[in-house]
């Protein structure tokens, strides 16, 4: 996953790789992980400074586009992105005394079982504050969510939280409750729903991510592009490769939380990419690299300029997951059911990036195998292994636009002939 600004910016302060980055011997990663994960805040991004502005990337400066930095956080997808016709959850946000959310329940009910869904599986949540209500981004009573999602289609766009009676507008006027065909469409799924939540998940996941300024962008994709030799990659290497200050090389590090160190400070893992052994390996032009978790190895090959063969393993089944990816899209998925579990980032990646987000995200052999999983992870979901694609061929976009353009700081450096030019550190 992609690093972030750490909450703690002491100069003396690394990270060195962590020894959990594969599950203990004899645990699946059920026995691991189980914890509450949907209920986190986003929390205080704080003051990030000022920042500065260059031209370096090898020969061009690269512009710099963030998704709405006031997008909601998704804590869910709609299952739809699996096949599966039910949602993994539904809920309604109200405040006690609320008349409309009385006579809202036993429709919501209804239309639930009418999809195929477990009416009383329905999740009810009394929003007590105007803290909770602005945590919560609660824009009134009652509001319901499909997988984490507001079936309002325009609720991504409003900020004016608060504890209130719910008004909303749509080709029926204005009514105190959600339009029927408002929630069956998110019980039921289309396409254009697809994009919008996939549009949604990507606001969230780019917001986590550090704002990086073209020069900062440059410098994070050298260190990646670099990282790609298989070998620790010390600040002066980057700061000549990136023909930046090194100073300025030390002061993004430290900036940056998910950078890992070996114990000489040289770096070995960074934006969900490994040179260590994990669950979740790359294979690129014959060099064997590795993903922090199973979304890593399906945005990494885009921002490395190369295709990768790709190999993880089903935490539940054991069945191994192969597939090859590319800035194109995915091919030779096999089991070509295979499915990846998923996260919401509900606030900033910091040093515990793994333990907080690559923890949960999985390559699973069907959807039947991922939901054995997912039922046991609060806040965890599954999309199919391509939109998992697209989530990152937009993420990617929105972090590193002008560069994804012009192809990097260096279109050749992923040639195989650079291969070696770069591990002779002729950088």
């Amino acid at each position: 996953m992609s690093p972030a600004v750490s909450g703690s910016r002491d100069e003396g302060r690394r990270q060195v790789w962590p020894l959990h980055d594969r599950w203990p011997r004899g645990r699946r990663a059920g026995d691991w992980v189980l914890r509450r994960a949907a209920t986190r805040g986003r929390g205080d991004r704080g003051d990030r400074g000022p920042r500065v502005r260059g031209n370096h990337c090898g020969r061009s400066p690269l512009g710099s586009r963030r998704l709405d930095a006031d997008s909601p956080p998704a804590s869910g997808l709609r299952s739809a992105f699996t096949g599966r016709s039910n949602p993994v959850s539904v809920e309604i946000l109200y405040f006690e005394g609320c008349p409309s959310f009385e006579r809202l329940l036993p429709r919501v009910r209804e239309l639930v079982d009418q999809s195929g869904g477990d009416p009383a599986a329905i999740m009810l949540r009394a929003i007590e504050t105007p803290e909770d209500a602005e945590t919560s981004r609660f824009l009134g009573s009652p509001s319901v969510r499909v997988d984490g999602i507001d079936v309002d289609p325009g609720a991504a766009e409003r900020d004016d939280f608060g504890l209130k009676c719910r008004i909303y507008r749509s080709a029926e006027g204005q009514t105190p409750t959600p339009p029927d065909d408002w929630i069956r469409t998110a019980l039921g799924g289309d396409e254009g729903q697809l994009t919008t939540q996939l549009e949604s998940v990507a606001a969230a996941v780019v917001n986590a991510f550090p704002q990086m300024d073209e020069r900062d962008q440059c410098l994070a994709l050298w260190l990646v592009r670099t990282l790609v030799q298989g070998e620790p990659v010390s600040q002066a290497e980057l700061a000549r490769a990136a023909d930046e200050p090194e100073d300025f090389v030390a002061g993004a590090l430290a900036r940056w939380a998910g950078v890992f160190y070996d114990d000489q400070r040289r770096v070995i893992g960074f934006i969900g990419l490994a040179i260590r052994p994990t669950s979740h390996g790359l294979l690129l032009d014959g060099r064997q690299l590795w993903g922090w978790c199973a979304w890593d190895t399906l945005f990494l090959p885009e921002l490395i300029g190369r295709e990768a063969r790709v190999s993880s393993t089903c935490p539940v089944t054991g069945v191994r997951v192969t597939l090859t990816v590319g800035a194109a899209g995915v091919r030779d998925l096999d089991p070509p059911d295979a499915v990846v579990s998923f996260l919401i980032p509900d606030k900033p990646f910091d040093a515990n990036v793994m333990q907080d987000f690559c923890h949960f995200v999985h390559f699973f052999a069907s959807a039947q195998a991922g939901e054995q999983w997912t039922v046991a992870h609060e806040g965890t979901f599954l999309m199919s292994v391509r939109d998992a694609h697209e989530l990152g061929r937009r993420t990617n976009s929105a972090q590193f636009p002008h560069a994804l353009q012009t192809g990097g700081p260096n279109r050749q450096a992923m040639s195989p002939a650079a291969f070696s030019r770069v591990n002779d550190r002729g950088l």
